[in-house]
């Protein structure tokens, strides 16, 4: 227990005594509780560190994944693969991740080889078309092509020539 204590004065002339006591807060640890925290704080200590250095091992490759994947992408696409040297499950992510990539890239390949293949057949396709149409032109008769609904998907001139003549009203007689 803390005690204070002290004289009360009225006009000079002491008019009594005041006395204040109060319980000292108990911070701290005594020297019998210092063994067994001690005890306890070391192994928290020492896991800690421990832990850390696990931690940054296992994440140093992904920080080098991370530098390989920039550098591909500045290389201007999926071209290359990952290289490591990380644990045994990093490793086999980066196994699997270089596979997909690989899939990745001969996807592309595929769907660049079916771009070209329907670009040639497009263009074949309408130079034939082109010169069907310009045999059809060529006929003095008229002649339309049906497609498949019934609807006319080609048709020379002389077709349209007969088709407005017959839809004109006859001339008048009078």
């Amino acid at each position: 227990m803390i005690e204070f204590h002290a004289p009360l004065f009225d006009g000079g002339q002491v008019a009594g005594y005041i006395r204040l006591g109060y319980l000292k807060p108990a911070f701290g640890l005594s020297t019998s509780q210092l063994a067994s925290v001690a005890t306890f704080a070391l192994p928290i200590f020492l896991l800690t560190s421990v832990s850390c250095f696990l931690v940054r091992c296992e994440v140093r490759p992904l920080h080098q994944v991370n530098s390989q994947l920039g550098r591909l992408m500045e290389q201007g696409g999926l071209t290359g693969k990952m290289v490591l040297t990380p644990s045994d499950e990093l490793q086999d992510f980066m196994g699997r991740f270089n596979r997909f990539i690989d899939s990745a890239q001969q996807r592309i390949g595929d769907l660049e080889a079916d771009r070209s293949r329907l670009e040639t057949s497009s263009k074949l396709v309408s130079c034939k078309r082109s010169r069907v149409e310009s045999v059809l032109q060529s006929f003095p008769d008229a002649i339309g092509v049906l497609d498949e609904s019934g609807a006319v998907s080609l048709a020379n001139a002389r077709t349209a020539d007969v088709l407005t003549a017959t839809t004109s009203p006859p001339p008048s007689t009078t």
